[in-house]
């Protein structure tokens, strides 16, 4: 249509047609509101067959639960067919048993012999492009665990650059669907990472990603020319028991990939195991070598709360390491507990999932007092939004009499955290 130039619809198809790319308009608010150099470069890393339908009767389905397995032989059957025209036995995988939930860590290390067992010709997953022999398609699946969450979003960035590999890994929080509804994220596909530089090199160039031969591991590691901006990531979320199904392309921001990154079980912080499909070969020394690049990255990198004012966090700041849920404080004064909420930052940067304010004895039948931050009202609102008095509600619910003392309320807070409400999950 837009090389008709008189057409009808000319202008407003040539004005469609030089519309800035996504891209450039990331670009420019870097440059702009970010970056004093004025310069900026954003390069996104994408896994490879990102477009093809990953909500499969198999995978997505109303008694799905975190079958991250079979998404990643869903997409080396994308990866064979693309390569070879040969044929992924989807049906046949779903019976096989892949990887998926467990009682520990969804996605564990072991997970990568699994993968690799299921994809050899005796399990007869992939047929050649004639439909007469099995084989094992090209790849060899591996791991590696890093605790830090930009460090596995740069690994993430580094396994789709070199090799565009998708890279599984466990998740918490709630995420929202196309149609709305909030999806709690046991285990996430990172579909494709977006880094920013300050300078007009990449972030590949700037790093100097390719300085190292990948198969062997032999090269040496710099960190950047430059600064380095974690924007944004798209993951597809495997959604925890209850809920169920593959939601594929949700957006998380930098800012807040700390939030989603890993997972806590009786609020012990599991180091989370990064899954994803190097080629057949790749050493030992290649995968320290990767995680080494990784940390290098990171090493003067920052992360932007996009508000109605900018803010600039570096990444290696305590308070944005210490965002990870469920980080509980203690007060002097008379709110005696908070917790960093999975939307903000401790130390005052960001709102309070969940607060305890003693009252004077004399108030009402009871001491303590749950309150929660309401994003919407911006104001301070107690757990059932009530109206009246004390912020909203001067009566304590049944459970809030039995409170007598700070122990007695932790207690009481924990249990919010412990059905999710706090964004946490026991």
């Amino acid at each position: 249509v837009c090389a008709f130039a008189n057409a009808p619809n000319a202008l407003a198809c040539c004005e469609s047609c030089n519309a800035p790319n996504p891209k450039t308009l990331r670009e420019k608010f870097y440059a702009e509101k970010v970056f004093q150099s004025k310069k900026a470069t954003c390069e996104t890393y994408q896994m490879s067959e990102y477009s093809k339908n990953y909500q499969t009767s198999q995978i997505d389905c109303p008694s799905c639960y975190s079958e991250w397995g079979l998404h990643a032989l869903q997409w080396k059957g994308y990866v064979h067919n693309t390569a070879t025209g040969g044929n992924y036995d989807a049906m046949r995988a779903q019976s096989l048993n892949p990887p998926s939930s467990t009682t520990s860590n969804n996605v564990q290390c072991t997970h990568k012999n699994d993968l690799n067992t299921l994809e050899t010709p005796d399990y007869q997953l992939y047929q050649d492009a004639a439909g007469l022999n099995y084989v094992d398609p090209n790849g060899g699946w591996n791991c590696w665990g890093n605790t830090d969450s930009t460090e596995g979003a740069v690994t993430a960035a580094l396994n789709m650059y070199h090799w565009k590999t998708p890279t599984y890994v466990d998740a918490r929080q709630y995420m929202i669907d196309p149609f709305g509804v909030q999806k709690w994220c046991d285990t996430v596909v990172i579909e494709e990472v977006t880094l920013c530089t300050n300078t007009v090199n990449a972030p590949h160039e700037d790093c100097g990603w390719d300085n190292v031969d990948w198969k062997t591991g032999l090269g040496t590691i710099n960190t950047c020319a430059g600064m380095v901006a974690l924007d944004e990531l798209k993951v597809g979320c495997f959604a925890c028991i209850g809920q169920y199904g593959f939601t594929p392309h949700r957006t998380v921001e930098g800012i807040n990939w700390v939030n989603h990154y890993g997972d806590q079980r009786g609020f012990a912080f599991l180091t989370p195991v990064m899954v994803f499909d190097p080629p057949v070969g790749t050493s030992s020394d290649s995968l320290k070598k990767l995680n080494e690049m990784a940390k290098a990255t990171t090493e003067n990198m920052i992360l932007v709360r996009k508000g109605k004012e900018i803010e600039i966090i570096q990444a290696t700041d305590p308070d944005h390491i210490a965002t990870k849920d469920c980080e509980w404080k203690k007060f002097d004064n008379s709110r005696l507990f908070e917790a960093a909420s999975s939307s903000g930052i401790r130390g005052g940067r960001g709102k309070i999932c969940f607060i305890s304010d003693e009252r004077k004895k004399d108030a009402s039948k009871c001491n303590f007092l749950v309150k929660y931050w309401d994003t919407n009202e911006e104001k301070w609102v107690p757990s059932d939004k009530s109206d009246d008095k004390f912020n909203g509600r001067d009566d304590c619910s049944e459970e809030e009499q039995n409170i007598r003392n700070p122990k007695g309320a932790f207690k009481y807070l924990l249990s919010y955290v412990q059905s999710g409400l706090c964004g946490c999950q026991s």
